[in-house]
C-alpha cells in the first residue's frame, strides 16, 4: 500500500520506510499488525491475536532465524486490508568486503491473492521497491504438485548490470553439466 513499504536494513528486522527510517524493536514495522498462520485462521474482528512483528514472532517461534517457510498474515493498521504473507528467505549476513553488513529477506504474496480470487491467472498486480521501481507480478499458471495448488510467478520490472563475475569449470568435474532433481 502507499503507507506501507517493508524492507530491512543493517540492524534488526523489518521496517515501514514509508514512515520510519530504520527498525525499532517491539514497534517496527509501524502501521502493521502481525500473527502466525493465514488471516483465514485468525478471527478478522479479534485484535488481541495480532501484534507487532517482533512479538508475534517471539511468541510463535524462537526469534527470527526460524521464520524462513512460516506464513503470517499482516493486517494494515486502520485499512480492512489483510495479507498472508510467506517468508521464504530470511539472512542475517554480516560485513563482507569491507562493505555494511548486508541482511535480507524475500516473501511471496502473489500466490495469496490469486487463491484468493483478487489475482486472476495472467492478471498483473504492480509492486513498488523501495527504490521506486516499479515491478510487474502475475500468475502465470496454477499448478497442482503433491497434492498442494499453487502458482507459477512471473515477475517483470527493469535491472541494471552492477558487476561481472567469471566461473571456471573443472572439466573433471562429475557435476560440470548441472544436474537434475527428481
Amino acid at each position: 500500500t502507499e503507507n506501507v513499504k517493508l524492507t530491512r536494513g543493517s540492524s534488526g528486522a523489518l521496517f515501514n520506510i514509508a514512515i520510519e527510517t530504520e527498525y525499532e524493536e517491539g514497534v517496527s514495522p509501524i502501521g502493521t499488525f502481525w500473527a502466525i498462520g493465514l488471516t483465514s485462521d485468525n478471527a478478522l474482528d479479534n485484535s488481541a491475536s495480532y501484534s507487532n512483528l517482533h512479538d508475534a514472532v517471539n511468541g510463535a517461534l524462537n526469534g527470527f532465524s526460524e521464520i524462513e517457510g512460516k506464513t503470517f498474515s499482516m493486517h494494515v493498521a486502520g485499512t480492512d486490508k489483510y495479507f498472508d504473507v510467506t517468508f521464504n528467505s530470511w539472512t542475517n549476513g554480516g560485513s563482507g568486503q569491507g562493505g555494511p553488513a548486508t541482511r535480507g529477506f524475500s516473501y511471496t504474496r502473489v500466490a495469496v491473492e490469486n487463491s484468493r480470487g483478487n489475482l486472476n491467472t495472467g492478471e498483473k498486480i504492480y509492486i513498488e521497491s523501495i527504490t521506486g521501481a516499479i515491478f510487474s507480478v502475475s500468475a502465470k499458471k496454477t499448478v497442482s504438485i503433491g497434492g498442494c495448488e499453487g502458482v507459477i510467478p512471473q515477475v517483470g520490472g527493469d535491472a541494471s548490470i552492477t558487476g561481472k563475475s567469471t566461473f571456471w569449470i573443472d572439466p573433471s568435474d562429475p557435476l560440470k553439466d548441472g544436474f537434475l532433481l527428481k
